[in-house]
Formats: C-alpha cells, sequence, structure tokens
C-alpha cells in the first residue's frame, strides 16, 4: 500500500510530492517503485516525485527488505526516507545502516530524546562516550573525526514526527534542540488526540495546522502533511499554500 505526503517548503512556497510505502498485500510488489512512481506521477503535474519514505513502524518489513527499497529508490533518482518504529536512537542507526538518505522519528514529545535521535543522524556510526562527549559539550574524538562524520552524514535528514497535541504544545522544544530538516504532521494520529479523529476540516484542527507552520517556519523548517490518497493530497497542498501564505504574510 501506497499513500501521498506533500512537503511544504515555506521559503519559496514550492509544495513537492512523496510516496509513504506501506507493507502492500503482494510484499513483491514494494520493490516495483519504478511502475509505482510512474502511475503516481502521471496525476500530478510535477514531472517526478521528489522523495519516498519506507515505512518500517506500520510495515512488516526486515531490514534486508529495507536496505532493498532504499536501493532501489536511489536507483531510479528519489531521495529515500526510512520511518523507524519508534523514537530511540538505535532504530535510527540501524536506518542509517540502510544506507537511506534520512529518518522520521515518529511520534515525538520527548524534547531530550529527539536531540539524541538528531544528532544520531549526523553522529553514526559514533556511539558510547564518544558520542556522549559531542552531545553534552561537542567535543569531537579528534579534528579528523569530525570531518569525516561531516562528510558521511553531512547530506541526511532528520524529520521528526508531530501527532499528537502534547507534541504541538511543545513544539519549539523539540525542534530547536538539535539538527531538524522537516516536520512530519500526521492527522490520523494528530486529531484523534485532539478528541475528533479524522476531522481534517474541522477549524481546531486547520488552527493548530497553521501553529505548526508558523513555528516550523520561524526555525526555516519545511512541514510535511500525510495526505493519504491522490484526491486528498492536492487539497493538502492547496491547504498547505493558503495556511502558509497567512502565515508569512
Amino acid at each position: 500500500m501506497l499513500t501521498l505526503i506533500s512537503t511544504l517548503s515555506l521559503k519559496g512556497g514550492q509544495a513537492i510530492v512523496g510516496l509513504l510505502q506501506l507493507a502492500p498485500t503482494n510484499p513483491e510488489r514494494a520493490f516495483d517503485l519504478p511502475a509505482i512512481v510512474t502511475n503516481t506521477t502521471a496525476s500530478f503535474s510535477s514531472k517526478a516525485l521528489d522523495y519516498i519514505i519506507v515505512d518500517a513502524e506500520h510495515g512488516s518489513y526486515s531490514r534486508g527488505e529495507v536496505a532493498r527499497m532504499v536501493a532501489i529508490g536511489q536507483g531510479i533518482g528519489l531521495t529515500v526516507i526510512v520511518r523507524v518504529a519508534d523514537p530511540d536512537p538505535t532504530l535510527v542507526a540501524i536506518a542509517l545502516d540502510s544506507r537511506a538518505d534520512g529518518v522520521l522519528v515518529p511520534y515525538c514529545e520527548d524534547p531530550e530524546m529527539i536531540q539524541r535521535c538528531a544528532w544520531k543522524v549526523q553522529l553514526h556510526p559514533l556511539k558510547g562516550k564518544a558520542f556522549e562527549d559531542v552531545l553534552k559539550s561537542e567535543k569531537f574524538p579528534s579534528q579528523k573525526t569530525k570531518d569525516y562524520l561531516q562528510k558521511k552524514n553531512g547530506h541526511r535528514i532528520m524529520i521528526v514526527g508531530i501527532e499528537s497535541i502534547a507534541a504541538v504544545n511543545n513544539l519549539e522544544n523539540l525542534i530547536s534542540n538539535g539538527p531538524i530538516d522537516g516536520v512530519f504532521v500526521g492527522p490520523n494520529d494528530l486529531t484523534t488526540s485532539m478528541g475528533i479523529p479524522d476531522e481534517l476540516e474541522n477549524k481546531e484542527y486547520l488552527d493548530t495546522l497553521t501553529k505548526i507552520i508558523k513555528v516550523s517556519e520561524s526555525y526555516n523548517i519545511p512541514v510535511m502533511v500525510h495526505g493519504f490518497t491522490e484526491e486528498r493530497t492536492k487539497k493538502t497542498i492547496d491547504k498547505l499554500k493558503i495556511v502558509a501564505g497567512r502565515v508569512l504574510n
């Protein structure tokens, strides 16, 4: 099963589209990314999708299957991001070992844990006391180590999942304590935590989305919203542009 995610680059007002790869009924279909991408882009004005997210949170994929999808996606020119199962630096490291371009950490509510996950993206494979020294005092084993890690990981992407009202209310702390490159909004989890499950036209949800964009934009961080279907994704892109315009003007 594949569902769509729209992303708004706030500074340029540019919307881009990506896929979320869940576990399909036919497991082998998960690896037919070229055909899937071709069929999906036909419905959008863009010539190609920009990224794909391999869902290792809800999808029942082995480490080998994740690595295979990463390789296939990168082979057709996509940025490949892996959504891990939990906010855990060890799971982030496993995703990076698949050679993913980035990691999406779901259901973020603990600023300290998100900081550790974010720095794991930048410092992997550093671990143990060496990792803690950099985290606490930015003390690297050597300048060579620092340069090596920057070259190895500088292109990698860290995305935080904002999927509860508790996360929204603490958003600034969640995104200001580490190198964060994107904010992912999960409408189902978020609206459920707000007591308005799947009411995506509800003013309370739209106001919450506006708040997320406003706070994220103040840190120059783009916002991603899970659109589920092609039709809803198109509507989401329009809403994101309207909301962002209201925030930026």
